[in-house]
């Protein structure tokens, strides 16, 4: 009778782990489904924040050369956070070019030009949720020239999303 009822209890036991862990399975692949189907829209979102902070920092550089009385290049202070707070030294300051019109903007030959004015205003690598983050400068037709100038930076990730920036009169554009 003994033997009997540890039987049972050791039956009981493996279904109530066979229950478990297919709950379990089932939870974790419900979470895992949801999360791949939401993955585009949460990359949507996060580059949207990031074109909302280069706007930022870009209106920023604008206003201070507007302050400054405008300079050929604007003194943009930060602070390094890898130095402690106290510190003096935590403190970094950039020059950053700007057009005759106040944002930012670089004159280069070779090709980077985007990439450069990428490193002015965001001042961080050209990364975003471990992907690249590429930047084409796009020369623009006569017609489209009168103004926007004679190109465009487009800023864009591996799933599409992308915005653009016209150094010469400082518009954003978000797609």
């Amino acid at each position: 009778m003994a033997r009997q009822l540890i039987s049972d209890k050791k039956e009981k036991s493996l279904g109530e782990n066979v229950v478990v862990i297919a709950v379990f399975a089932l939870l974790m692949s419900t979470f895992i489904y949801h999360f791949f189907k939401q993955q585009d829209s949460l990359a949507k979102v996060g580059f949207d924040a990031i074109a909302n902070a280069f706007i930022i920092k870009l209106t920023l550089v604008h206003a201070q050369w507007l302050m400054d009385g405008k300079p050929a290049f604007i003194e943009v202070s930060s602070r390094d956070l890898n130095i402690n707070d106290d510190d003096a030294s935590a403190i970094i300051s950039n020059r950053v070019p700007v057009n005759k019109k106040g944002w930012i903007d670089v004159e280069d030959g070779n090709g980077i030009r985007c990439e450069k004015i990428w490193q002015y205003v965001m001042d961080t690598e050209m990364e975003f949720m471990r992907s690249p983050v590429s930047a084409v400068e796009i020369k623009l037709s006569q017609k489209q020239t009168t103004l926007r100038g004679n190109s465009m930076c487009r800023f864009s990730i591996p799933s599409g999303e992308f915005f653009e920036y016209f150094p010469h009169n400082g518009k954003i554009k978000v797609y």
